[in-house]
């Protein structure tokens, strides 16, 4: 899976004190147009004047290719080996990531593809020393809108003679204005994932099927038999 975003930050020195550094350099890399201010924040007694603070980059991926159970092919937020032993948690729109290690490197897993997370996105990152920085981003971590793809072939015939299509994930994961696209052709968009939304034809978008509420279901056009939907979000 290729990176989809990178956020590269700027090697900063110490002029002062390390955390100011550290605060400036994560609003720098996440875009933080409206910067807030760090809780509890606590100036080093002892500055290391002319050293350097977590160089090189901070990757978002929207799917991680190296991940396995409920994180395979799931957001991350993978640190430079620099910052190793230094954060303690990373928290994204809410969601509090999987501590995990990549080659060295600290790496934050989440349950939902990077796509599915509303804009902007609430990053909260805590250092070991307690110290706590919020970053907000939006133009730097855009939704991956149409780039994923999820295609369902029918799995049985009823209400009103219409095809049932089983998703994988539940209704919200999908975010929103995605689209459903038929193999006969047409094609429906969704305004929001998380929403019931039924057609004049009959087609319909349920968040949570009856059967598993963990998983959304599609049902097709009256009277018309459609091999497959894709999802396209």
């Amino acid at each position: 899976m290729l990176v989809r975003i990178l956020l590269t930050l700027l090697i900063i020195t110490f002029p002062a004190f390390a955390d100011a550094s550290l605060e400036t350099c994560v609003r720098s890399c996440l875009d933080d147009v409206t910067p807030t201010t760090p809780t509890t924040p606590t100036v080093p007694t002892t500055p290391t004047t002319g050293s350097k603070i977590f160089p090189s980059q901070i990757i978002f991926e929207n799917q991680s290719d190296v991940a396995t159970g409920k994180y395979a092919g799931k957001a991350l937020i993978l640190f430079p080996a620099s910052w190793y032993g230094k954060i303690l948690s990373v928290g994204l729109n809410g969601e509090t990531g999987y501590k995990d290690e990549y080659k060295g490197q600290p790496v934050f897993r989440f349950t939902k593809e990077g796509s599915a997370y509303s804009r902007p996105l609430k990053i909260v990152i805590t250092a070991t020393n307690g110290q706590v920085y919020t970053a907000y981003t939006g133009s730097a971590v855009t939704p991956n809108a149409g780039n994923n793809v999820e295609t369902v072939k029918t799995s049985g015939w009823a209400n009103n003679n219409r095809d049932h299509y089983r998703i994988t994930n539940s209704g919200a994961s999908y975010g929103k204005n995605f689209v459903l696209e038929f193999s006969d052709g047409s094609k429906y968009t969704v305004p929001d994932g998380s929403v019931r939304k039924e057609w004049s034809d009959g087609t319909l978008w349920k968040p949570k099927s009856d059967n598993d509420p963990n998983k959304a279901v599609v049902l097709g056009k009256r009277n018309v038999h459609i091999t497959s939907v894709t999802v396209r979000y």
